[in-house]
């Protein structure tokens, strides 16, 4: 079968549940090639599955940001302004922005608000 970054996730998680010596455990699954229980294998795949969407998920994060900072460069100083302007002023209309007193958090609604018109114009 060899030693992959699946086969250890699926060992383990199958030791995890019975051995008194995990470690041990762990690597006489992995030397002999010991089958592990479906509900491993299942947990396993299901793990990889999850750190595959995750990695998928901080790419496009990345991806965004990256052109947010284009878009942002593009638009200019005036650009920006207006955006800005727009993002307030929608905030504004807000229960929540009303009701804070922390300017922090009037200034996080907008900034997010300005991400959010920022990235309306970007085209799937």
């Amino acid at each position: 079968m060899g030693i992959t970054p699946s086969r250890i996730r699926e060992a383990a998680i199958d030791v995890l549940g019975w051995a008194d010596n995990p470690t041990g455990a762990l690597i006489d699954t992995i030397e002999t090639g010991r089958e592990v229980s479906q509900a491993a294998q299942e947990a396993a795949t299901a793990a990889d599955e999850a750190e595959r969407r995750a990695a998928e998920e901080e790419r496009r994060k990345q991806e965004e940001q990256e052109w947010i900072g284009e878009e942002i460069a593009r638009l200019g100083p005036s650009g920006m302004e207006s955006i800005q302007s727009q993002a307030r002023k929608e905030c504004e209309k807000s229960w929540v922005y009303q009701k804070a007193t922390d300017e922090r958090i009037k200034q996080s609604m907008i900034e997010g608000k300005v991400k959010e018109i920022i990235l309306a114009r970007r085209k799937p």
